[in-house]
């Protein structure tokens, strides 16, 4: 079972729960990993299209999200990631490219998750890349209209400005 993580309840006493009208600001204290929030939001928002921009990323993040879309939880899986992963993360991006619908390469430090739920829509912005990380953490959850709208805004300009991942020409 997706939502069946070891930092679940941490994450569920922290946060709460989640709506259509919810803001919430946070500070994961080292206790959980931003793949463990994606799971979590997926719990409320229902099947979703996903996109995550990310600086880095690690295969514990990567197994997650396989296990997502294995489980018909994540439906399409864009990710955007920092160019400099294609070289100190080669063997990850094998693995991306057979989890991602749509891998694309951008000069990006944003941390974002844009969820497109078929119960509600909700986007992250978070200082936590995609991956393990024990350092305290701080970001915002929002499913408010505006901030969908704007943050989905964000990120058709970010993909119109990056490159598709070509594994013949990109991965070094």
């Amino acid at each position: 079972m997706l939502f069946d993580f070891k930092h679940y309840n941490v994450i569920k006493e922290q946060i709460g729960e989640i709506t259509d009208s919810s803001l919430i600001h946070f500070m994961t204290f080292g206790k959980w990993h931003s793949y463990e929030l994606l799971y979590y939001l997926l719990s409320f928002t229902g099947k979703s299209n996903v996109t995550i921009t990310t600086f880095g990323l690690s295969e514990e993040g990567l197994r997650s999200l396989q296990k997502a879309k294995n489980e018909g939880y994540i439906n399409d899986l864009t990710m955007i990631i920092n160019l400099s992963a294609r070289v100190y993360k080669k063997k990850f991006m094998f693995y991306l490219k057979n989890v991602a619908d749509t891998v694309l390469l951008q000069n990006i430090h944003a941390k974002l998750f844009i969820i497109e739920g078929e119960n509600f829509n909700a986007i992250v912005n978070q200082s936590a890349n995609f991956s393990t990380n024990p350092t305290n953490e701080s970001g915002v959850i929002s499913t408010m209209p505006n901030d969908i709208i704007t943050y989905k805004d964000y990120i058709n300009k970010t993909i119109k400005l990056s490159k598709q991942l070509n594994f013949s020409e990109n991965v070094i």
